[in-house]
Order: structure tokens, then C-alpha cells, then sequence
């Protein structure tokens, strides 16, 4: 794997914070969503693209993934994510 550049270390943060954000629900309580479709909108393309691939380079984010599609095996729901652009989304 390539080294990061300090830009490109900072976007991959920012990534893996709005994908565990998005799934801190349904990780915390996954029987809850048995039987259901849920849709995750996310401002973060990079977030949305491992979510919808179901791939990424970064180890942390395969694992993150490789959770929820246990969860989604084991508790019968289905995951899906759309990118919504928000303007003026600075920290």
C-alpha cells in the first residue's frame, strides 16, 4: 500500500468517521432492523462508495464492512447508501 500524504490521511479520517457514524445504529442494536431495507445518506463520497462496492484499501474499513455484512447475514437486513451533497460543510 502506498503512503498516505497528510491530505489524503486526513480525507480517509474524515471517510471512516461519517461510514462509523452512519452505522453506529445499527451496529449497536442490528435486531432491530430484522426484515428491513435501510437506506444511509451520507456527504461523503468516499464513505458512500465503500458502502455501496462493499470495498476498500484501508484495513480498518474492509473490517468495518466485513461486520456489517455479518449483521446483515445474520439479522436479515439489507444496507444501502446514497451520497447528498451539502454545501458549506466545513469543520
Amino acid at each position: 500500500m502506498q503512503a498516505l500524504h497528510d491530505d489524503d490521511l486526513d480525507e480517509v479520517i474524515i471517510a471512516i468517521a461519517e461510514l462509523v457514524g452512519a452505522l453506529a445504529l445499527v451496529f449497536q442494536c442490528p435486531e432491530r432492523y430484522s426484515g428491513q431495507i435501510l437506506l444511509l445518506v451520507c456527504d461523503n463520497q468516499v464513505a458512500v462508495s465503500w458502502l455501496q462496492s462493499r470495498r476498500a484499501g484501508v484495513s480498518l474499513v474492509r473490517a468495518i464492512l466485513h461486520s456489517l455484512f455479518r449483521f446483515e447475514t445474520l439479522y436479515e437486513f439489507w444496507v444501502y447508501s446514497v451520497y447528498i451533497s451539502t454545501e458549506n460543510n466545513v469543520v
